[in-house]
């Protein structure tokens, strides 16, 4: 769990959240803490295998191996898009930069995703495996399938790096 806050999910993947609700982290589509465990009804329709939380961020990864983000992105945490939305849609993938160091995702940094955002930046051939998160960063352990057939396991990063 993150900062405050508790997440459950079912033997049925229903995710259910309370705590602090503080830039929309428990992803009932408002800012608002909550006591009692309340289902998150943006992700009723998908079961959830794991859920992971930083200081003000979340992310749940879903049993089809996709992942949905939702919380505070000043750092790039959610690694969405420059489209604002607060209402639980696709959206579009980070843009890619390429830098000396390999590939950079540029990230909309000043936004809040009260609801969750399914993260489409992985492609078909890539399963998510594995989530986890910092306190503004994230994880994912993804498995891709390459056009050659040969597979592999990469670790996938994004948010703030100012500390290694």
């Amino acid at each position: 769990a993150g900062a405050g806050t508790t997440f459950v999910i079912t033997k049925h993947g229903n995710l259910f959240s309370c705590g602090v609700g503080r830039y929309g982290i428990l992803g009932h589509g408002d800012d608002i803490s909550i006591q009692m465990p309340r289902q998150i009804m943006s992700l009723l329709k998908f079961r959830v295998k794991s859920v992971a939380a930083g200081h003000s961020h979340a992310v749940a990864l879903l049993f089809t191996g996709r992942i949905w983000l939702w919380g505070r992105n000043h750092v790039g945490q959610l690694g969405l898009g420059f489209e604002s939305k607060y209402d639980p849609s696709d959206v579009s993938a980070p843009m890619e930069k390429k830098t000396s160091q390999g590939i950079e995702l540029e990230v909309n940094k000043n936004q809040k995703y009260y609801n969750p955002q399914h993260l489409t930046y992985f492609e078909e051939t890539e399963n998510v495996l594995q989530i986890a998160c910092g306190l503004n960063h994230t994880l994912a352990l993804v498995h891709v399938v390459n056009k050659n057939l040969t597979e592999k396991q990469v670790i996938y990063v994004w948010g703030d790096d100012s500390r290694g």
